[in-house]
């Protein structure tokens, strides 16, 4: 595999168990999807502690090129050529009549899903504190509202009224937000 050895062991399993059972030219044993899985969880649990560790992911933009490359090699297993072999995925995912593109094109954003199951996109740090400053705005209001909901008064009356009418919603609406950032 070209590339392998600047990826994090995870990824590179990933890839090589991908590559391993979809790019066979026949279709992969039971001790082909065994070894590839043995490959993959054998690297996993060092791959999370260096990751812990502070190690970088490989890029997304590499890892999705990494995922192009196998399924364009790769043959289906069910469906054959003229010459018994297995039909190309590009060539089954290009309509007939039409040039290669489109299929390449399917292969791509296909990768680019992939991509996103085996690692989802991390926040970067600006979507991040724009999270925590929401947050921190919605519990500085319950804050400054439960003080005042305590007082008595004209200034206790109001506090209650806004908590009240409030019903949450500022929490929620921080919440949902944060739960968008993160995907």
């Amino acid at each position: 595999m070209s590339d392998q050895k600047n990826l994090p062991r995870t990824q590179a399993a990933q890839i090589e168990a991908l590559a391993l059972c979809l790019a066979a030219p026949h279709p992969p044993s039971e001790i082909d999807r065994r070894l590839a899985t043995a490959h993959y969880e054998e690297t996993k649990a060092r791959t999370i502690a260096e990751l812990r560790a502070g190690a970088e992911p490989v890029g997304r933009k590499s890892q999705i090129e990494e995922f192009v490359r196998v399924m364009s090699e790769y043959r289906l297993l069910h469906t054959l050529d003229e010459d018994g072999c297995g039909y190309p995925l590009l060539d089954a995912l290009t309509p007939e009549g039409e040039t290669v593109d489109i299929g390449e094109t399917e292969i791509s954003e296909l990768a680019a899903e992939l991509a996103d199951v085996v690692h989802p996109p991390v926040p970067r740090e600006a979507e991040l504190a724009a999270e925590n400053a929401k947050l921190r705005v919605a519990l500085e209001w319950y804050a400054d509202q439960v003080e005042d909901c305590r007082k008595r008064g004209s200034i206790g009356v109001p506090a209650r009224a806004r908590l009240d009418s409030d019903c949450g919603k500022r929490a929620r609406d921080a919440l949902a937000a944060a739960s968008e950032t993160r995907g």
